[in-house]
């Protein structure tokens, strides 16, 4: 009984390998088997790959390679090592821009129960999706398929030319928040990691909250402590330095403002309603958790559809209020 470790990965940077396989050794481990994926060349990127044929160079969306070390004697054996070279490989595609992604280890097919078990049984082992990231198993019992699938979007000229005219007539209203929400709404658009659209959704829908100050019973308790603090610093209290007391009055001055929460639940819930103001704090904690915590999951691509459209339907309110107050 043998186990082995497999990572596949997309590289920004290419590989030059000599041979269609070859090896690579590291400290403590077998030799690690290197497979080669051609790239896919298309010529521009929108939404999803879209083919512009009239485009002379075709834009290279990345090479991927699969890494594969057997001979364990164990499956948490192949685990252990599996994890410290998929955190190494991580680690080195960061510190030497090489653009490694992982795609949060997605599968790249899935199989309902029959079809499984009916595949299954004529291959005689079992049947598991090929995906990104890090995969352990027995060598021997397993087939692994994949599959890749691209699409695009199209729109006539005559909705756009609709469309466009529409928001002609509607930049009149915008604001520098109307703006950054746009772009950010736009750039999210060109990723093609949901991880990156729901940051970037989740961040239109902040460049639209306005930079209000707390009220003013609440702001005459911070310039108490602030005078407080004033002193103290001055009087070179308790021996802390004046670079501590400094800080103390960063978060005072900031405490001053409505919390980032405090405006996006203010602005969903009138624009909106209460239910997407509710759904979006769970995104915003999503994205927290995503940034701090590092929490991946397949619920990242169905988050950031539904940001997209809040982001969306909050853009269009806003515009809409502005379009009233004029």
């Amino acid at each position: 009984m043998s186990f082995c470790f497999r990572v596949k990965a997309q590289f920004k940077t290419v590989l030059k390998l000599s041979e269609e396989l070859e090896f690579v050794k590291l400290p403590g481990m077998s030799a690690i088997e290197i497979r080669h994926e051609k790239a896919n060349k298309i010529s521009c990127v929108q939404d999803t790959d879209t083919h512009c044929p009239d485009r002379e160079y075709p834009r290279v969306t990345g090479e991927t390679y699969t890494f594969i070390c057997r001979n364990f004697e164990s499956k948490d054996d192949a685990q252990t090592a599996g994890s410290q070279f998929y955190d190494a490989l991580n680690l080195c595609g960061a510190v030497n821009s090489l653009g490694i992604d992982f795609a949060t280890g997605k599968p790249t097919g899935s199989f309902s129960n029959i079809a499984r078990k009916a595949i299954e049984k004529e291959i005689g082992c079992e049947l598991m999706s090929d995906q990104y990231g890090l995969m352990v198993y027995e060598e021997g019992k397993i087939k692994i398929v994949g599959m890749s699938v691209r699409g695009y979007t199209s729109v006539r000229i005559s909705p756009f030319e609709d469309h466009l005219t529409k928001s002609l007539a509607e930049i009149q209203f915008l604001n520098a928040r109307h703006k950054n929400c746009t772009n950010l709404i736009n750039a999210a658009a060109y990723s093609l990691r949901s991880e990156a659209q729901l940051i970037l959704y989740v961040s239109a829908v902040e460049a639209l909250c306005e930079d209000k100050r707390v009220g003013k019973e609440y702001e005459n308790i911070i310039g108490k402590l602030v005078d407080y603090v004033d002193k103290m610093k001055g009087q070179g209290s308790d021996g802390a330095p004046a670079d501590a007391w400094e800080s103390v009055e960063r978060v005072l001055f900031w405490a001053r403002k409505t919390s980032i929460r405090q405006s996006y639940l203010h602005l969903i819930r009138s624009r909106l309603d209460n239910d997407r103001a509710k759904r979006f704090d769970e995104l915003y904690r999503l994205r927290s958790e995503y940034l701090h915590v590092g929490i991946r999951g397949d619920e990242m691509a169905q988050s950031a559809g539904e940001a997209r459209i809040i982001a969306v339907d909050l853009l269009k309110a806003d515009l809409a209020a502005a379009k009233n107050e004029r």
